[in-house]
């Protein structure tokens, strides 16, 4: 199978800044022969094997793999694409006489990659089909980790693993650790890849592989199996190991450059049918990757909600100036979205000069009546701005921020329009153009973490993720777009979390109603942090409500990955 991703992202870009991650934790288990026996559920798995032209040493380490699994109940099915190299053929002919579990059929003629895979799924007699090429290789625990899942689950009709690279040497390397379904990161790139494990029901029904894909065949089958089913399982435990040989789509994106041309076709239908023709696709920021958009017959309206305290800054090479003053300059004289209104609120602290250029500027200020006496509630007066909304769409702004791309108003209101989703973050960068947010994680350890924080500018962050859209657990409420409706469902920031964890608390909230939340990169902000209100102490009170509200949301982020820490 022909693979679409990211490829060989420059490593001068990757992994240049490794140092800001943890170490990965490689724990292969080892599972005694009692687990597997102890399995109830043990359903037949037909390894699926395309073979076309392929060196004996990597046929043979790849046939070997299945061989060597320690899950038993499995089939082996292989169909060769009318090889004419001598050593593949007669690398199959001795499986065929060894092993009983091993099915082949020969073609002759060649049919092409999506051809050969549905004949060979037509050896198979089992209830799931796992796809391997013949180059690669699976990890021995492989297979039982796929029945163990599926014992925990018996209705799971998709599975995915992590994965790594091999190289000719045996050489282990790129290892990929993925996060749980997020069908925003599925729209920019098939980052699924291997070990994919589909119910055989399934297969059939939604067709197959398509012969007009070949190349992204893989991708073009997931996107059209996430319209018939949401059981979508992820694995990880890296069980596959593909094969990077020169030349190869594991070396380079550029490989199969018809691959990459029918992954956008098929990227393309599917967002037709899903959108009902207002969507279209874009290619993303990196090679081999895409941007769903949308089109507005009529903009929608927005309002952009500022909270200030008409704080000052000096920066390096500028006077000082008021923070909220400058964001809604940058916001008036950059962005390109035309609808929309700006609600300015202040705590009745506003001068003469600036209330007469919100006035010509038609722009809302609103007084909220802050009690000095009492300690400042952040939640309070952010719920007071969400009170003023007449509009469907909203954006809550930080006043210590500023513009960076014209498009940033579109690219939260575009992710928006895909059903489910809820809430909408973009990319905020220090004044250095170094990364303060692009997504936020739940750790055990660390608690909440701003993925790639830190990151210099030029960085791409690991596997590509600063560039691509994609969901997380949360994002930062110093820029988020959300709907009035969620605002109202949700009853606002909750007051006890008056000044940490409120934004991520309602993301989290969010998404036990059913809510999607995206990053989306190309919404960039600076944000000059510590001009507004400053965090209180990581011993809070707050950090203690938040932590016994969310303790298995902490332990369990399924947009993280148990393997990888930042």
């Amino acid at each position: 199978m022909i693979k679409i991703m990211l490829g060989r992202i420059k490593r001068s870009l990757v992994f240049r800044f490794k140092k800001y991650f943890l170490k990965p934790k490689i724990q292969f288990r080892k599972v005694s022969m009692d687990e597997v026996h102890s399995l109830k559920y043990k359903p037949l798995i037909s390894v699926i094997v395309p073979v076309y032209n392929i060196e004996k040493k990597y046929l043979t380490k790849c046939i070997e793999s299945v061989r060597n699994q320690i899950y038993p109940n499995w089939e082996l099915c292989l169909f060769d694409d009318c090889s004419d190299l001598k050593e593949t053929i007669s690398t199959l002919k001795y499986y065929e006489r060894v092993d009983d579990r091993i099915k082949i059929r020969y073609s002759d003629k060649n049919l092409n990659i999506s051809n050969a895979m549905n004949r060979c799924v037509e050896l198979s007699t089992g209830e799931f089909l796992s796809f391997l090429d013949n180059d690669d290789m699976l990890h021995p625990n492989a297979l039982f980790c796929v029945a163990e899942a599926l014992n925990k689950d018996k209705d799971i009709e998709y599975i995915y693993t992590d994965e790594d690279k091999i190289d000719t040497r045996g050489k282990h390397s790129e290892l990929y650790f993925k996060p749980d379904y997020s069908p925003e990161l599925l729209h920019c790139v098939m980052y699924f890849l291997h070990l994919i494990t589909i119910r055989k029901s399934l297969f059939q029904k939604v067709g197959g592989f398509r012969h007009e894909y070949s190349g992204a065949q893989d991708y073009d089958l997931a996107l059209r199996i996430t319209r018939e089913t949401k059981k979508i399982y992820h694995i990880p435990e890296i069980l596959y190991h593909w094969r990077k040989i020169p030349g190869s789509a594991a070396d380079t994106v550029d490989a199969k450059p018809q691959a990459l041309l029918n992954a956008k076709k098929a990227l393309e239908e599917h967002v037709k049918i899903c959108s009902n023709g207002k969507a279209f696709v874009e290619d993303g920021l990196l090679p081999g990757t895409f941007r769903l958009r949308y089109k507005f017959a009529t903009e929608p309206k927005v309002t952009i909600l500022i909270p200030t305290h008409n704080g000052k800054r000096t920066l390096g090479g500028r006077e000082e100036f008021v923070l909220v003053e400058n964001l809604v300059q940058s916001i008036l004289s950059i962005t390109k979205y035309n609808n929309y209104e700006i609600k300015v609120i202040d705590n009745n602290n506003t001068t003469e000069n600036l209330k007469n250029y919100y006035k010509k500027n038609k722009i809302d200020l609103i007084n909220y009546a802050l009690d000095e006496s009492k300690k400042f509630n952040f939640a309070e007066k952010a719920n007071f701005c969400f009170s003023t909304v007449n509009t469907e769409y909203v954006v809550l702004l930080n006043d210590d921020m500023e513009v960076r791309n014209s498009g940033w108003l579109s690219a939260l209101l575009e992710p928006m329009q895909s059903e489910g989703v809820g809430i909408v973050g973009g990319k905020l960068l220090y004044p250095n153009e170094s990364i303060q947010h692009a997504g936020i994680v739940l750790e055990p350890e660390r608690r909440v973490v701003h993925i790639f924080h830190g990151l210099l500018k030029g960085s791409i962050g690991e596997y590509g993720f600063t560039h691509l859209i994609r969901n997380y657990s949360a994002v930062t409420g110093a820029c988020i777009m959300t709907k009035k409706s969620i605002i109202d469902e949700l009853n606002g920031f909750d007051l006890k979390l008056g000044i940490d964890f409120n934004d991520i608390d309602f993301c989290l909230r969010a998404g036990e109603k059913g809510y999607r939340t995206v990053y989306t990169p190309y919404c960039e902000l600076f944000h000059f942090e510590q001009s507004s209100i400053k965090r209180s102490d990581q011993d809070s009170e707050e950090k203690k409500i938040f932590i016994d509200r969310w303790k298995n949301s902490l332990n369990n982020d399924p947009f993280s990955n148990k393997n990888r820490r930042y």
